[in-house]
């Protein structure tokens, strides 16, 4: 068998019948050159069992982690094995849309691309309904010229659609799980070439299993890691109107009024004066106009401009 392009790495918890999903739409591909990696984190067997009894007309190769390895470790724990110059991360409850998807990343392959995003589906497992995600190249190109955007609207979307060389270095930071995805975007695209492809080559599953079902809304998550990611990103990360919006939303929508609470939430690590002073501003705001979309975009613009007047007369 000719040595594989593209190893796709599939992280698994328990999931058998997503997992079957997943197997069966890398089966049907036209493009042959891969191979497939399992690192499964299941309590039990149910996996190793499930893939004991498959007969798939590619190469498969099973690892269980001991101890499991969590999120996102496990998403990078197949890239030890891989044979691949090239690592495409799938989850196990999404799958390739059709038979051509992997073939349209390969094509998308060159000398001077380093990571290849595709546009996506979203499939709602309660309703069967699917919405399509994709994003036009303009969009994209906006995105690059300014990664943090990412962080007001994730709209490239889960690590899945993601093809990317075994060498970059750039990769998931172990420390996240709500914002890993985005936050290694933002990394991937200051420092990579970054190309894509306006087709949905992924279908992302929306279930009820999902990790981030947990983060969601979660103070102790979500404050956690947004302080995490400005440590990383600083004052960059806010400087423009759409990021700094995201962070007036944050605190928002996690109904924070006092420092207390905040520091609370940290962990620790140090909270940035920025956040402070939205803080501020959002007390002396009434609640029912706060969360009232028209009224909470009047006072955010108001509080950028008078953030950014303080800190660059400071």
């Amino acid at each position: 068998m000719n040595q594989p392009l593209i190893s796709i790495c599939i992280p698994v918890y328990k999931r058998v019948d997503y997992l079957k999903r997943l197997l069966d739409s890398i089966e049907m591909q036209t493009f042959r050159r891969f191979e497939v990696i399992i690192t499964d984190d299941s309590p039990d067997q149910i996996i190793s069992d499930f893939i004991g009894v498959q007969n798939y007309n590619y190469s498969c190769r099973y690892f269980k982690n001991q101890p499991a390895k969590g999120t996102p470790l496990n998403w990078m724990e197949g890239m030890k094995y891989a044979k691949g110059d090239w690592i495409k991360i799938i989850h196990d409850d999404d799958w390739l849309t059709d038979q051509n998807s992997l073939q349209k990343y390969a094509e998308a392959i060159s000398e001077s691309v380093d990571c290849i995003f595709s546009g996506y589906i979203a499939h709602f497992e309660d309703s069967n309904a699917q919405v399509d995600k994709t994003i036009s190249k303009r969009t994209f190109n906006k995105i690059l010229e300014h990664p943090y955007y990412l962080f007001a609207s994730n709209k490239i979307g889960p690590p899945s659609v993601l093809l990317f060389r075994k060498n970059i270095q750039e990769i998931y930071d172990s420390n996240l799980k709500w914002l890993v995805d985005l936050e290694a975007y933002i990394r991937m695209m200051n420092k990579y070439h970054c190309i894509y492809i306006n087709s949905p080559l992924i279908t992302m599953s929306y279930n009820e299993t999902q990790v981030t079902n947990n983060c969601f809304r979660n103070p102790y998550v979500e404050i956690r890691e947004a302080l995490i990611y400005y440590r990383k990103h600083g004052s960059i990360s806010h400087q423009r109107l759409l990021t700094y919006d995201a962070w007036w939303r944050l605190l928002r929508n996690l109904n924070i009024k006092e420092e207390k609470d905040l520091l609370q939430y940290s962990y620790g690590i140090e909270v940035p004066k920025i956040l402070i002073s939205i803080l501020k501003f959002q007390r002396e705001i009434p609640g029912v106009l706060l969360k009232t979309g028209l009224f909470s975009k009047i006072f955010m613009l108001l509080s950028y401009y008078t953030c950014k007047y303080f800190f660059q007369k400071n």
